[in-house]
């Protein structure tokens, strides 16, 4: 699914609306979180989520993070 917003200034924020179609596939209702996650090429992954997702990936890209380099001899 490809989706395009325009991206507003309101009040010195950029902003954008959220397509209904996409507000239903995360779950959104106003004032959910969402979690927009580095994808390290550039661009980012929006996913809605709780304090405990955040923490869970956050630790996930640590233990990345930390044995990249075995990760890098295991591919080979």
């Amino acid at each position: 699914m490809v989706r395009t917003t325009t991206v507003r200034l309101e009040d010195g924020l950029l902003s954008t609306p959220i397509p209904a179609a996409v507000a239903k596939r995360l779950s959104l209702s106003p004032g959910s979180d969402l979690l927009w996650i580095d994808d390290g090429r550039g661009g980012f992954r929006v996913q809605s989520g709780t304090d405990k997702t955040r923490k869970v990936l956050e630790a996930h890209e640590q233990a990345i993070a930390d044995h990249r380099d075995v990760f890098r001899m295991l591919a080979d």
